[in-house]
């Protein structure tokens, strides 16, 4: 499939290709998380539409797609998709294609509001089902307000009060699919299920009665899952998603910077993950700052020999930027993400005296 991307955030042009594993690198503000909120609010959009459809809540597909959508645009973008030039508000498109070069998704936006959500019909088949944003793994140590949040703001609704207390978005979807759940009778990846729980991290995420989140060693000792590295946090949410049947070939995950937390052995050791998941049809979206990172997707999707397609997405002035193809050209990510550490260590030669 292929997404397009027009004035969306700070990018200006985009053509991503999602047929495996997508790789999207730049430096920070560049636009590269843009490329994965704007994936996960098309298919969210599109599958919110269905449910309330099918459930009853609404009536008009089409009318409520656009409604759907831009519920989106105010929870994940916070009202600004439409990229700013000037001072100017950019009319927004985003579009997504199938194999076919079929229009599967196709929204526009005007002064961050969509006027039109085409595409997939309501009885239309669908690639995919649901959409995922790995962001934080500290996702873990908000999981007791996100869920007094909610409880908080069903009751204001069922007194008919107008308060509300909001909250970010990915945090809560993610919180929701990685409560533990009844273990199910097959999980589609028990073999990465089992090395990341015996092999990675020597234990598994539970619910303590009322006490909330703990984490089980496979010694039996038991602490509160904030006590966790957060390194040990991201593989967490990993070992839940998997556990709960979550991670699956119709479902699209998109991992934002997961290097940050990880030490170097642990980032191997996830991106292994990340490339076998894909081997076996996962789609993955991954946006990452590091140089290392990059080239350590490349070499494992190599190894593995599964479709991989890279990205790089380069300022353009003060408010846009292009996010461009680099398959075959990968030197220009190390070269450009790499160049503060030339720069210091040339300071350094600079500074010895021969």
């Amino acid at each position: 499939m292929l997404l397009r991307l027009r004035n969306v955030g700070m990018i200006e042009s985009a053509d991503i290709r999602l047929d495996g594993l997508t790789v999207i690198a730049g430096e920070n503000d560049t636009g590269k998380s843009s490329v994965g909120k704007a994936l996960f609010s098309l298919i969210k959009a599109d599958m919110i539409s269905l449910v309330k459809l099918r459930s009853g809540q609404a009536r008009d597909f089409v009318t409520n797609r656009v409604r759907s959508m831009n519920g989106q645009i105010g929870l994940v973008f916070k009202k600004m998709v439409c990229r700013r030039e000037n001072g100017e508000v950019k009319n927004a498109t985003l579009q997504l294609f199938d194999d076919e070069g079929a229009l599967y998704y196709g929204v526009e936006i005007e002064s961050d509001l969509c006027k039109s959500f085409r595409g997939v019909e309501e009885n239309g088949r669908r690639t995919f089902k649901d959409a995922l944003i790995i962001q934080t793994p500290f996702v873990w140590d908000l999981a007791v307000t996100l869920q007094d949040i909610a409880t908080f703001n069903q009751e204001s609704e069922l007194l008919g009060l107008a308060t509300r207390v909001h909250y970010p978005y990915f945090l809560w979807d993610l919180f929701v699919k990685i409560r533990p759940h009844e273990d199910s009778e097959e999980v589609l990846f028990s073999d990465l299920l089992t090395h990341i729980s015996d092999e990675i991290l020597n234990g598994r995420v539970f619910i303590k009665d009322q006490e909330g989140f703990y984490f089980r060693r496979s010694d039996g000792f038991e602490f509160p899952v904030e006590n966790l590295s957060s390194g040990g946090k991201s593989f967490a949410i990993v070992q839940s998603l998997l556990a709960n049947n979550l991670i699956e070939p119709s479902r699209v995950i998109i991992i934002d910077e997961p290097e940050v937390h990880l030490h170097p052995k642990w980032q191997l050791e996830y991106a292994e993950i990340i490339v076998e998941l894909v081997r076996n049809g996962v789609k993955v979206v991954v946006a990452t700052r590091s140089p290392y990172f990059v080239e350590t997707l490349e070499i494992l999707a190599k190894r593995r020999s599964i479709r991989t397609d890279f990205y790089f997405a380069q300022r353009q002035g003060e408010e846009s930027s292009i996010v461009s193809a680099v398959n075959g050209e990968t030197f220009t990510i190390y070269e450009s993400l790499a160049e503060p550490i030339d720069q210091l260590e040339d300071r350094e030669m600079e500074n010895i005296t021969w």
